[in-house]
């Protein structure tokens, strides 16, 4: 998992696009486990899958962290409510 800082709004909205190459223009790194970990990210999260469980609609992931890596200094990205929000 990739957890990305404030100003990756518009990386955000890319990769929630269908139908496109998300990695196009993105600069990125290989992780331990293979995962891409995507550049200038607050942290990166790399996980196994512990359990699976359905939630209406959805499948819910618990997952058994393997290696949290910190990276920059930087407030986190938040979508709440159908937008974008800022921590106060």
């Amino acid at each position: 998992m990739n957890v990305l800082a404030e100003q990756h709004e518009e990386l955000a909205l890319a990769f929630a696009k269908r139908g496109t190459d998300r990695f196009e223009d993105v600069e990125w790194t290989t992780g331990r486990s293979g995962l891409p970990h995507l550049s200038g990210c607050i942290a990166w999260i790399e996980c196994e899958v512990v359990a699976l469980y359905e939630g209406g609609d959805h499948t819910i992931a618990v997952g058994g962290v393997l290696e949290l890596i910190l990276g920059e200094d930087r407030r986190p990205l938040i979508f709440f409510d159908r937008g974008f929000r800022k921590l106060a």
